[in-house]
């Protein structure tokens, strides 16, 4: 909402400025507020063939691949030769409204790009030209640059005497800063703070308040008020926000053993992301897809999760949008991706035991394949977290560097081996919060094959972690219980339980051992 409003003013201010701009410039803005890149598009064609080198229509087009294609790469280029031809030409660039588009653009598409120095120089450049100067969007290349501090007394600085907008903008990154470093209630604090200034109508709502507030409580265990804030921040629908309520909402139904919800939660967020402006869609299109796939695997479609993460890893998103760190987000797409990969390779071997012949080899050279794939998508995850350094904080249930799914974390074991994940998890216990110990001892006690510490964990977590009790369910053997919870928590597990299947019709038998 915030960016799309300020593309907006930018845009009238250019149609009102004293340096009258062109008529086909004027037209063609139009046609952009209006959301008509196609059109405002041949009308910058039209423009650089009667001038091939016209700043105006460079710079239409790099707003039309900006905000009306996702292609960074190509508004960046044209936004560039537009600057380039200002700087030419312009004996006062602080008395052109184009300058100023163009430097604004250019500074959300280097965020964009994830080139934050870059987009710091432009923010310096542009606030030496213009006013009002932009002092609260110092914050994000700040903090994704880990310059803590100074992000922080920037947008502390814009929290104490700024406009209500302003302040928005400071107070949503300074909750993200204070999450990222492990501040979970104060930055809960910020986003409440945002919540009231909606609903006390001194700014606009956007899905973007509620949803963090939704994901600190989460990292707060508070898990049912964490429900209340996604589901608000679901009503907040807008093409130009970050948010993805629904694919947040898919993990915590999911987790909690609400599959039916989970389910339709992944269809709302992929309507969520299709309606979205595509400078934001092609910055979420691998999380919806691993909210998909995450929820696939815990319903036990375990096939269709593997070929759907399989393009999430091969083809990850841009991580401009979201204070989660790249390598944290790439580790977690791995864990799923290899967690699928075993329970394929795991019905493989469950095929086989009950197959002849030919098939059988068959099924033996799948199942070896999806070995060695499995293999490389756990050093990859090695590679992540040893050259982060993050193996403690990882261990968390929810929270900044977290993998936010407990029911799939022992899997990491498969990738670091049983050792440093019981050093690791050991050197957390002991300063570890009521609410973290259940969690950690369940890890514990899976690893260590100690069955006091499961009971522990089973007694300690709270009753909606569905998924993860049916795990520990499991391995204490009491497979009814378990099954009951989450049926295919077994075959992740790589479990068997004997059974024999007698039945006059072959192909029936083949049906029900394979259901």
């Amino acid at each position: 909402m915030t960016r799309w409003l300020a593309l907006l003013w930018l845009l009238l201010v250019a149609l009102a400025g004293a340096q009258e701009p062109s008529q086909d410039y004027r037209q063609a803005a139009r046609l952009m507020a209006q959301g008509n890149y196609i059109k405002a598009r041949e009308v910058a064609e039209e423009m650089l063939a009667a001038e091939p080198d016209s700043a105006e229509a460079n710079l239409v087009l790099g707003q039309v691949y900006q905000w009306g294609e996702g292609n960074l790469a190509r508004a960046d280029y044209h936004l560039r030769l537009a600057r380039g031809r200002l700087e030419a030409t312009l004996k006062e660039p602080k008395e052109s409204d184009l300058y100023r588009d163009t430097l604004w653009n250019l500074r959300t598409v280097a965020e964009g790009k994830e080139e934050y120095d870059r987009s710091l120089k432009l923010l310096d450049r542009y606030n030496n030209l213009f006013t009002p100067r932009l002092r609260a969007e110092y914050g994000w290349p700040l903090l994704k640059l880990g310059r803590y501090p100074e992000a922080r007394r920037r947008l502390q600085e814009v929290v104490s005497d700024g406009q209500p907008e302003e302040r928005a903008v400071a107070l949503n990154t300074l909750g993200n800063l204070e999450y990222e470093l492990g501040n979970l209630q104060k930055s809960l604090d910020y986003y409440q703070v945002l919540v009231e200034m909606v609903a006390d109508d001194q700014v606009q709502p956007d899905a973007v308040y509620p949803a963090n507030a939704g994901e600190a409580a989460r990292a707060l265990l508070d898990f049912g008020r964490a429900e209340q804030y996604l589901l608000a921040a679901t009503q907040h629908e807008d093409p130009f926000t970050y948010a993805a309520p629904w694919g947040l909402l898919a993990e915590l139904y999911l987790a909690q053993g609400r599959q039916p919800e989970a389910v339709e939660a992944v269809r709302h967020n992929n309507l969520w992301r299709a309606n979205a402006d595509p400078s934001v869609s092609v910055q979420n299109t691998a999380k919806s897809l691993q909210a998909a796939g995450l929820v696939l695997l815990g319903c036990g479609f375990d096939r269709q999760a593997a070929e759907l993460m399989g393009r999430v890893v091969a083809f990850p998103d841009r991580n401009a949008g979201t204070s989660t760190e790249g390598w944290l987000v790439a580790t977690r797409n791995l864990l799923i991706y290899s967690r699928a990969l075993a329970a394929c390779r795991e019905r493989l071997r469950e095929e086989r035991s009950y197959t002849t012949g030919r098939a059988w080899w068959s099924l033996l050279g799948q199942q070896l394949h999806l070995g060695r794939q499995i293999k490389l998508a756990n050093r990859k995850q090695a590679a992540l977290v040893t050259s982060a350094g993050e193996l403690g904080r990882l261990l968390q249930p929810y929270g900044p560097k977290s993998l936010n799914c407990p029911w799939l974390l022992p899997g990491l074991a498969r990738a670091l081996g049983r050792g440093p994940l019981v050093v690791a998890a050991q050197r957390r216990l002991a300063s570890a919060s009521a609410g973290e110990r259940p969690y950690l001892l369940a890890l514990l006690g899976e690893l260590n094959h100690d069955q006091a510490q499961l009971e522990q964990a089973l007694e300690g977590l709270p009753a909606s972690e569905v998924l993860l009790r049916a795990r520990l369910l499991a391995r204490l053997g009491r497979f009814t219980e378990a099954l009951q919870a989450d049926p295919p928590t077994l075959r992740r597990l790589g479990l068997a339980l004997p059974v024999e299947v007698t039945c006059s019709d072959r192909r029936l038998r083949r049906w029900l051992l394979g259901s």
